[in-house]
């Protein structure tokens, strides 16, 4: 198992060495202008991208900023009601090429919003939709067969942590913003202690 663990620790170092911090500087502008206008973050994915796409907007609530989850297989089926003009919408993708996406940003692009795709292809269809896009580096998915999304769900979550991260500080928001929020459990105790 630590064989398993060490090869993650390596990719996503790679991953995290390979961006570029023009983009890091970019994507994390662009969320605080649409956050100081009073918009929200939207986050989309397919299969196991969506409990990273939640994960991420639990985290986004926790510190007070408006984020909503919504599945790209249902977002044509009625939950583009979630999306409004000035939000921005990450979408996650690995190839950048899946047809249910595809769809969803060609609507997405109607309703004037904006599109920043996070991918590990090089290129791909998603890239010229999009408005921005962040290009991951994956050396590899995992070291057994190759395929199953280890690595690369491991890099989608810890970009956008670190992006929730750099909002939080940018923004100034304190810690008693995300304890007010957070009752429960063993931070909920701390704070009533």
């Amino acid at each position: 198992m630590r064989d398993h663990l060490n090869d993650q620790v390596h990719c996503l170092q790679t991953l995290v060495d390979g961006l570029d911090d023009r983009d890091l500087a970019d994507l994390t502008a662009r969320c605080l202008s649409v956050l100081e206008a009073g918009r929200k973050l939207v986050l989309t994915g397919l299969g196991k991208t969506v409990p990273v796409c939640e994960k991420v907007v639990g985290t986004l609530h926790s510190v007070g900023l408006p984020a909503a989850f919504v599945h790209a297989n249902t977002a044509v089926h009625g939950d583009l009601g979630a999306i409004g003009p000035g939000d921005l919408v990450l979408v996650l993708s690995k190839s950048g090429g899946t047809s249910e996406t595809l769809e969803l940003v060609r609507h997405l692009k109607e309703r004037q919003t904006q599109v920043i795709a996070l991918v590990f292809a090089p290129e791909s269809a998603l890239e010229a939709l999009a408005d921005r896009t962040i290009r991951l580096r994956l050396t590899r998915e995992e070291r057994i067969w190759g395929v199953l999304p280890c690595n690369s769900t491991l890099g989608f979550l810890c970009v956008l942590q670190g992006l929730v991260l750099a909002l939080v500080e940018a923004l100034g928001i304190d810690e008693r913003v995300f304890l007010s929020n957070h009752p429960g459990g063993m931070i909920g105790q701390k704070v009533t202690e």
